[in-house]
């Protein structure tokens, strides 16, 4: 795959992160899955795959963060598979980020208070609608999503509708973080940890031509998101 189309797929769902759960709905060959009539991990997205946390406690929030400190270089180093380049300060549907690339990777973090992440999603269910080139199986869950995200929230309440978000993919209410493989289960090409708590939500989403989906590259993706939060909160 070219790095031109792996840094738009990163661009895509870099603010939302769960957008790869909506997303859901196609096999690999694109037919639509019929729905399940309650949301199972197993079922809630064919075409991704989730991954739940170990619930931990709400450490404070703080702002004002240099995206391009939230992960060290050997994270870096060994999510990407070798030397990178740093691209400063990138931004997506108005959330600060930082992008790393290589020949074969796009890495991108961001990690900002939820209430911030929260005011950009519903340009993210925007964006994400047209992805869904009109499977109403996506665009049923779009709306359910949209819902959520109605007026103005507190930092604490966009927590709190992430946490429902991941319970529709199976996971219990006390889980903050869920990583989420895509397009297709069997040949991901883009890997995506996030999560909120504390008033805080992160992101940490990896684009390669391949990507090994196994117990290894899920943790180094959940100790990744672990970095950027706690970077996040300074």
């Amino acid at each position: 795959m070219p790095r031109s189309l792996l840094k738009t797929m990163v661009s895509r769902v870099m603010a939302g992160g769960l957008t790869l759960g909506l997303l859901a709905g196609c096999s690999a060959s694109g037919r639509p899955e019929a729905a399940s009539p309650t949301p199972k991990a197993s079922s809630a997205s064919p075409s991704a795959t989730a991954s739940a946390s170990v619930s931990a406690p709400s450490p404070s929030v703080s702002s004002g963060v240099d995206a391009c400190q939230l992960l060290d270089k050997a994270t870096i180093t060994a999510l990407m598979g070798g030397t990178y380049t740093k691209f400063n300060q990138v931004e997506k549907v108005g959330l600060p980020g930082c992008e790393w690339s290589n020949d074969g990777s796009v890495l991108s973090v961001t990690s900002v208070p939820a209430d911030q992440w929260a005011a950009s999603m519903p340009s993210t269910v925007a964006m994400t609608r047209i992805a869904a080139k009109g499977n109403q199986e996506v665009l049923d869950r779009l709306d359910r999503t949209d819902a959520l995200f109605t007026g103005t929230m507190t930092a604490d309440q966009a927590c709190a509708a992430f946490s429902t978000m991941i319970q529709w993919q199976g996971l219990a209410a006390d889980e903050w973080r869920i990583v989420n493989y895509a397009p297709d289960l069997d040949n991901p090409t883009l890997v995506v940890a996030s999560g909120c708590r504390g008033q805080r939500y992160s992101t940490v989403q990896l684009a390669k031509p391949v990507v090994a989906k196994s117990e290894d590259q899920t943790k180094a993706m959940f100790d990744a998101l672990d970095a950027a939060d706690a970077a996040g909160r300074g």
